[in-house]
């Protein structure tokens, strides 16, 4: 990615129900740019990690693999191995810089100030490394596609 260095982790996860009291698991995914001042966490399931890929996938020749589905398996020593390997494979993904902006897209932030894509990534490099270097404010918001951060 252009810019500040960006992070992604997927430290653990957790057990959810749907409407109809089915359990199923969330991951969850940390996303940040170099010292943190700027932050997105996200809770996701594997399917829609798996659609993000697809969708990747369709623009972009070469993806990194994505993890195997297993059905049916919920033993917690295979959601662990699936964790790390879904954490792995986005951490493939942001060390492109091709690819680096679909994971924001995945976060649901297209856009930044009305720009979208690569372009959008670089403001917030430019924003992150701006704010990495105040030190008279530790709690800022910003608008993100009308959403706040708390930086």
């Amino acid at each position: 990615m252009v810019g500040m260095p960006a992070h992604v982790d997927i430290p653990h996860y957790r057990w959810a129900f749907n409407e109809k009291k089915r359990k199923y698991v969330e991951y969850r995914i940390d996303f940040w740019l170099g010292d943190g001042s700027i932050y997105v966490q996200k809770y996701a399931r594997y399917s829609q990690l798996h659609i993000f890929h697809s969708k990747i996938r369709s623009l972009y020749r070469r993806v990194p693999e994505f993890p195997p589905k297993k059905l049916r398996n919920n033993e917690s020593s295979f959601i662990e191995i699936r964790r790390k390997d879904l954490s792995e494979y986005l951490r493939n993904i942001v060390q492109r810089e091709d690819l680096g902006h679909s994971l924001l897209n995945f976060f649901g932030y297209e856009t930044l100030n009305g720009v979208r894509g690569n372009l959008a990534m670089e403001w917030v490099h430019i924003l992150g490394s701006i704010m990495s270097n105040m030190t008279m404010y530790k709690i800022l918001s910003f608008y993100f596609n009308s959403r706040i951060f708390l930086l």
